[in-house]
Order: structure tokens, then C-alpha cells, then sequence
């Protein structure tokens, strides 16, 4: 953990070592312990979905309109550049950052499977020229993939005929 991290989870044990003030302070304390278990111990693929439930729950359960600021008032204390300094809180978003990338990678996995499904099929079934819409049509109505719209396949149509046109597929 570089020296920058390293201060900023000094900084979030000190705040989560301190007594709670009066219960919104209590409520607040809780959740923003579960929400620092990510920022320093990077959450693993499998444990991700137990993980983000139990903060929707925990958010739900203790933060209403009074104990939200005293949410606010740890992340302020927790992040803010007169608490830790910019070098602390530009590590803390860098690694928020890259945790951010790898939670969103699992999140829409499923999605590039689907996209990767139609590219394959269009590879086998390549358009007739001048014929985009008609592909997303096929795609969409033998319901290829699970998706929603029209719009969504005929998205990947074009992002596929981008692809070979540049020969970068």
C-alpha cells in the first residue's frame, strides 16, 4: 500500500474509532464502516453482490433525512484535501478509480457476452450492404440475445460494422 493509502486508512480508522455523538451519528458510522471496507480491502468478484446488498441495506436502514448529513460529514472529513492533503486524497481516487473499473467490469460482463454473442452471429450472417437495420431487426425478433430494444442491437450492428470496416476485428 503506498504511503498515500496508507494515511488515508489511518485517516478512516480514526473516524470509525470515535464515539458517535447521538444516534444519526451512530446510523452514519455504521455505514460508512461497510462503505470503507471497499476502499482499502478491494471486495473480490465473489463477494461483490453480498457486499453492495448489505451496503443498499445498510443505507436504507440507517441513513434517512437527519443521519445523511452526518454521512456526508465522515466522507467530507474522510476525503476532503484540509483533512489529508490533495497527494492522499488523489491516491484515494485512484484507487476508488481502479476498484470502480473492476466492480463495473463484473457488472456488465453479462452484456459483453451478449454483444460478443451478435458479433459472432453478424460474422456468420455479415449484412447485406445498406442492410444495418434489417441485421438488428433478425437480432432483436429471434430474440438472439435477451435485450430490450431495437435500438440496442442496431447499436451493435453499427459498432460491428465500424470494427471490420477498420479491420480491427
Amino acid at each position: 500500500m503506498t504511503d498515500v493509502l496508507h494515511t488515508a486508512k489511518n485517516r478512516a480508522e480514526k473516524l470509525l474509532s470515535r464515539e458517535p455523538d447521538d444516534e444519526q451519528d451512530a446510523r452514519a458510522l455504521e455505514v460508512f464502516r461497510h462503505l470503507v471496507t471497499s476502499l482499502f480491502d478491494v471486495v473480490s468478484d465473489e463477494d461483490y453482490d453480498s457486499y453492495t446488498a448489505k451496503l443498499d441495506s445498510l443505507i436504507k436502514s440507517n441513513l434517512d433525512s437527519e443521519s445523511i448529513w452526518a454521512f456526508v460529514d465522515l466522507i467530507s472529513e474522510m476525503s476532503g484535501p484540509f483533512a489529508m492533503g490533495a497527494e492522499v486524497e488523489r491516491g484515494v481516487k485512484a484507487h476508488l478509480s481502479a476498484s470502480s473499473s473492476q466492480k463495473a467490469g463484473k457488472r456488465h460482463k453479462e452484456n459483453h457476452a451478449m454483444k460478443q454473442d451478435v458479433f459472432n452471429w453478424l460474422d456468420a450472417n455479415p449484412p447485406k450492404p445498406r442492410g444495418m437495420d434489417a441485421a438488428a431487426t433478425a437480432i432483436f425478433e429471434s430474440k438472439l440475445v435477451p435485450i430490450k430494444s431495437w435500438r440496442t442491437a442496431r447499436d451493435w450492428v453499427g459498432e460491428w460494422k465500424k470494427l471490420r470496416s477498420a479491420g480491427t476485428a
